[in-house]
């Protein structure tokens, strides 16, 4: 039985997926099994695929299209190996990456999540991003109610298999479903950063954060579904957390025509303006904040 299952969500990235999966087949670390899960793909996904089924940690498996999420869950549910890393199909590891996850959660019996430092490459430009400025919140749940501190994500992440079990597996409701797993993982499990570039988050023009409109909905399919769940303690963070996640959000629809999506967003800016004004004043002061903390980061060349 592997020690790591590395499940990688496809839906016609066919054109990145070869890398990707080689990228994984190059680790250091052996003791893994890889399960290509294609999203129904229509271009030649299948086809890249079957170049690696000669090694037998490859297995193909292929559903009718669900999202990325209900993909990941098809992964997850076909894992063997006790720790689960995911990958998304247009990023790419580095050799070490899985030896070194592995070392901290078999050193580690109170981390149950890993994740790593980043390298970003857009076109022919590659750059290792500064470190994320530190936590304006008091813990990690808080963080995550603003936004996603988890540097890589999907591509950076390993995690224990058993907790699973526990939280429950990504929410297929949305398209964009990670911070929502991170939030709940950081409920009761313990999270640690490996400060090393581990992983190569491509950007380009098909990454789906681009479609302003498809965030639009996800956010607020994520807020409808935090004031259903959040933890009580926190309940008094809904009406910033309103006001960070749609500000800028309302503005680049804006500037991008989408006025009926913009009309969605903006009320709820105003909606909870209205109800917690000093909200505002809150949020502008850790803007101002953050800008000073970036300003002050070393090696930021952006």
């Amino acid at each position: 039985m592997p020690d790591v299952s590395v499940i990688i969500p496809t839906y016609n990235y066919a054109q990145f997926l070869a890398e990707s999966i080689q990228s994984v087949l190059q680790q250091t670390y052996t003791e893994f099994e890889l399960l290509v899960v294609d999203d129904g793909s229509t271009d030649q996904t299948r086809q890249v695929v079957a170049q690696f089924e000669s090694d037998p940690r490859v297995r193909y498996l292929f559903q009718e299209n669900r999202g990325d999420a209900a993909a990941r869950n098809t992964g997850i549910n076909h894992t063997t190996g006790r720790f689960v890393a995911f990958l998304d199909s247009d990023d790419l590891w580095l050799p070490e990456k899985l030896a070194r996850q592995v070392e901290v959660l078999q050193l580690r019996p109170e981390i149950s999540v890993v994740y790593t430092a980043i390298v970003l490459q857009q076109i022919d430009e590659q750059r290792r991003l500064p470190p994320p400025p530190a936590w304006r919140e008091s813990t990690l749940y808080e963080e995550l109610l603003y936004r996603n501190v988890i540097t890589g994500s999907h591509s950076s992440v390993m995690i224990r298999r058993e907790v699973f079990e526990q939280v429950g597996l990504f929410d297929d409701a949305f398209r964009i479903s990670d911070r929502d797993l991170w939030r709940r993982l950081a409920e009761r499990h313990g999270f640690y950063r490996l400060d090393e570039p581990l992983v190569c988050i491509r950007k380009h023009e098909d990454n789906s954060s681009r479609n302003k409109v498809m965030m639009a909905d996800n956010h607020l399919r994520y807020f409808a579904k935090l004031q259903r769940d959040i933890l009580p303690e926190y309940r008094h963070h809904l009406p910033r957390v309103a006001i960070w996640l749609f500000t800028g959000l309302t503005l680049g629809l804006l500037r991008r025509g989408k006025l009926r999506s913009a009309c969605r967003t903006g009320w709820m800016v105003l909606s909870h303006v209205c109800r917690s004004p000093d909200a505002v004043t809150s949020l502008m002061r850790q803007w101002w904040r953050g800008l000073a903390a970036r300003a002050r980061l070393p090696g930021d060349t952006r």
